[in-house]
């Protein structure tokens, strides 16, 4: 999709910190840092877990777009 001219990438994932986390880092290293992710997690995750992928990604050199729909909707942490 990069060698078509595609400049992001929307990941999936489904609330396995680990897994998620080992998705995120392999798609991001095939890919130089001009494309961008935008992760969507179909309202898989809870605050706590929220906070520690936005914390791992943020420590990592990706460029992330954004982190769709991150709770469930039901869902009013602060």
């Amino acid at each position: 999709m990069v060698k078509l001219g595609f400049k992001s990438i929307k990941i999936k994932i489904d609330g396995d910190l680990n897994q998620d986390i080992q998705r995120i880092e392999a798609i991001g290293q095939a890919l130089n840092t001009n494309i961008s992710l935008r992760i969507d997690a179909n309202q898989s995750l809870t605050y706590k877990t929220a906070r520690q992928l936005t914390s791992l990604l943020s420590q990592d050199n990706f460029n992330i777009d954004f982190i769709e729909q991150p709770l469930p909707a039901a869902d009013i942490t602060v």
